[in-house]
């Protein structure tokens, strides 16, 4: 019979190992082959002193094969230079460093001639093994690199405006501070960056940084917001702080924009001080003072007193001396109303020549005690030598509910009733310091002029007028250059009375002493006679042109005068002619310059005293 003898063994548990390791390699090397980073594995060649010579690839994966742009077979069991080209030592040094420290390192590198950049991951798995994961960055370091590029621009552009800028983070500490920031708060950039916002910045009760991020919106400071600076300095400023928003739509910080703007606030109170003042006084004007009526039309303020003030004899100022004149003589009266007044006291000007002044808590008599010391100090002031004069008015609210437009009425009526009753002599008064003044500052002038006068009355008695009209002409002669009174003391110390007869005077004083006698009633008759004492009789004269018998006789009498006067006064003031001369200069300009009649009257008359 045949007989075998032998063993066997069951594999199955084996070819079951077998297949689980095969299909496990298989899931790695799938893993490996899918990872979105690339795999590199090298095996390190050292010589007898172990020292590294070389790094020879053993195997890469797909996502290495794209990276390094090479297929595995052109650089599987190759050296490294085949991918690495002229970075090899770099990548030989941290190849050596990662096997012989056994530690894992993670670095950054650009590769030049791949222009890309890599972060590598290297590790050694066991000795003389290298593995190196690498990821290729090059978009992300573009982007990175673009984030750079835009925040560096944002932060010069914050750096360089004109408005002081600074950026603060989610938790409010200071990022970025421009240089307008640095000088209007008082701190540097190196001691600001860092710090929370509110030490530097003080908002009072409405921080506009805290609101900004509450609602997410910008947020404008109120108009009467101040910066103080770290140095005391307090400064008005304009502000706005504006939300930074993540991607999400969450703020991340907050920027704030602000400047100085003491200028601007300075021009608007003196635009709202000229809307409340009166710019040729610097006192209240109509629309303050009606607010002040509004404000002090309460049972507490009375009795009220309204007094009305009205300059007197502001057109004659004008005429004589010209309108700065006139600005001086307004300014003047409300000096002295604003000094007699008390602080509690309202003085306005609303009209021309016309003051309002309210006295609250006052009553009728302490009213008056006020209006004489304003009287007093009036009298005592001047206006280019003429006497200033004011005319008061005044009325007195007791209760509440007397009406303002009624007591304003009733000051103003007796404003009117004193003016009425006090402008003639007031106007005599005013006229006859402006011819004294005149004759102060020049005597000669006086001299001259009551020359004139005696010459006038002689001429008119023999012309054939009435007595009372023989009395004017003497007056026009004494008061017919009361217009020079306007050019000054400089000019009527300098100009001779001969120089008139040349046409050397200034041309408009008889115009100016027209307007000044016929501002007063008693002097109203010559000032006609005045204001044509320097025409001529063939029409080439000043400041009408009239010719002939449309000069007044009287302006021919006066102008026949004058001129005989003058040119008989001794030099340097006058001609210094002969009474014989002087009539045969009269009789050559009979005619062109002078009444014939006339000249032959007064060449009769002078040679009669002969």
């Amino acid at each position: 019979p045949l007989v075998m003898s032998g063993t066997h063994t069951n594999i199955t548990r084996f070819k079951q190992a077998q297949a689980a390791l095969e299909k496990s390699e298989s899931s790695q090397r799938k893993l490996v082959e899918q990872m979105n980073q690339g795999l590199l594995v090298c095996r390190i060649e050292e010589d007898a002193d172990h020292r590294m010579l070389d790094a020879i690839v053993l195997s890469v994966n797909r996502r290495f094969e794209e990276i390094i742009e090479k297929s595995a077979e052109t650089i599987l069991g190759t050296s490294v230079d085949n991918i690495f080209l002229g970075d090899r030592t770099e990548w030989i040094e941290m190849f050596r460093s990662v096997v012989e420290s056994g530690n894992p390192k993670i670095v950054e590198r650009y590769t030049p001639h791949l222009g890309k950049h890599l972060r590598i991951s290297a590790y050694s798995p066991e000795p003389l093994l290298f593995a190196a994961i690498i990821d290729d960055i090059t978009q992300s370091k573009v982007v990175q690199n673009q984030f750079a590029l835009e925040k560096a621009r944002l932060e010069t552009t914050l750096l360089s405006v004109g408005d002081g800028v600074i950026a603060l983070g989610r938790s409010g500490h200071i990022d970025v501070i421009n240089s307008v920031a640095q000088t209007l708060t008082g701190w540097e950039y190196a001691d600001a960056v860092g710090q929370f916002y509110r030490k530097i910045l003080n908002f009072g009760e409405e921080d506009i940084v805290e609101r900004s991020i509450g609602t997410k919106k910008s947020v404008e400071a109120g108009t009467n917001e101040v910066l103080v600076s770290r140095h005391g300095e307090t400064i008005p400023i304009e502000a706005i702080a504006s939300p930074i928003f993540y991607a999400s739509g969450n703020v991340d910080g907050v920027v704030l924009v602000f400047r100085d703007c003491t200028e601007k606030r300075n021009k608007q109170e003196r635009i709202l001080h000229f809307s409340y003042s009166d710019p040729m006084t610097g006192l209240k004007n109509r629309r303050a003072f009606e607010e002040e009526v509004h404000r002090l039309n309460h049972v507490r303020y009375c009795p009220l007193v309204l007094v009305i003030a009205d300059v007197n004899n502001l057109k004659l100022t004008n005429d004589a001396f010209g309108h700065d004149a006139g600005d001086t003589l307004l300014r003047t009266v409300a000096d002295i109303l604003r000094k007699e007044c008390r602080e509690t006291d309202i003085v306005a000007r609303i009209g021309g020549d016309e003051f309002v002044i309210l006295l609250p808590n006052t009553d009728a008599e302490y009213a008056n005690v006020i209006i004489d010391r304003m009287n007093a100090s009036i009298a005592d002031a001047r206006v280019k030598d003429m006497p200033v004069s004011v005319s008061f008015g005044k009325s007195v609210k007791l209760v509440r509910s007397n009406n303002m437009d009624e007591l304003f009425r009733e000051a103003e009526h007796e404003m009117y009733r004193k003016k009425v009753a006090e402008r003639p002599q007031i106007r005599k008064r005013i006229i006859d310091q402006l011819l004294s003044s005149l004759f102060s500052q020049n005597p000669e002038e006086q001299i001259h002029s009551e020359r004139v006068g005696k010459l006038c009355r002689m001429i008119a008695e023999h012309a054939g007028l009435s007595d009372d009209e023989v009395d004017e002409m003497e007056l026009a002669g004494i008061m017919h250059d009361i217009g020079k009174v306007a050019l000054g003391s400089e000019f009527l110390a300098t100009e001779g009375l001969a120089d008139e007869l040349e046409g050397g005077t200034v041309l408009r004083h008889p115009e100016v002493g027209y307007n000044i006698l016929s501002a007063a009633s008693q002097y109203g008759a010559i000032a006609e006679f005045v204001l044509s004492h320097h025409e001529r009789w063939d029409g080439t004269g000043y400041p009408s042109g009239l010719k002939g018998s449309a000069i007044p006789l009287q302006g021919r009498i006066l102008a026949l005068a004058d001129s005989y006067a003058l040119m008989t006064t001794a030099e340097p003031d006058g001609l210094g002619l002969s009474d014989r001369e002087a009539l045969g200069k009269l009789s050559m300009e009979a005619g062109s310059k002078y009444d014939p009649e006339l000249t032959r009257l007064l060449t009769q008359l002078v040679q009669g005293d002969d």
